[in-house]
């Protein structure tokens, strides 16, 4: 299905295959029951230094929950997309296992989801406008996806691998 496109579209591709996961998540009933008075979410694929007190590095993370009265960083979720039915294990992207590592240490609460899609998403995805009208879509008919959503402890993180116990 890919075959034709170039690298750098390949790329992007796969880049928006997982944000798209992401922005569900972000969305769903598991991230908004995280939310208190006062909590925001931000994206943690950015390299972000001394923002926060219990965290003082940031990056290549998924979804951070942030409580922005305190400069705390609350919850870190990471989010795979994936078709496969029966995934078990993920590999974790840049420095993602060593700053869940230092988040644990500082009893941050740590949560793994997984997007499980029915089939691919369309090539259009890595348009702006496809990406859009293809998240929409999905937002508005959930019946192409399901969410697993993992605590700690249900899921571990070791050697660059999510493992869901």
């Amino acid at each position: 299905m890919l075959d034709h496109l170039s690298e750098r579209e390949r790329a992007i591709y796969w880049w928006n295959y997982g944000e798209i996961g992401q922005n569900l998540v972000e969305n769903s009933v598991h991230i908004k029951s995280l939310l208190k008075i006062g909590y925001k979410i931000m994206d943690g694929h950015n390299f972000v230094e001394k923002r926060f007190f219990n965290l003082k590095v940031l990056e290549h993370l998924d979804i951070v929950i942030y409580d922005s009265s305190h400069n705390l960083v609350k919850a870190i979720c990471e989010v795979k997309t994936t078709k496969n039915k029966n995934k078990k294990e993920f590999e974790a992207n840049g420095s993602c296992e060593y700053i869940m590592k230092l988040a644990k240490k500082n009893k941050i609460s740590l949560f793994f989801a997984v997007v499980r899609l029915a089939d691919l998403l369309p090539l259009d995805i890595i348009s702006r406008k496809g990406f859009d009208k293809t998240l929409e879509k999905l937002k508005n008919d959930n019946s192409f996806y399901k969410i697993e959503f993992y605590k700690e402890g249900e899921f571990e993180l070791s050697g660059g691998i999510f493992r869901i116990n």
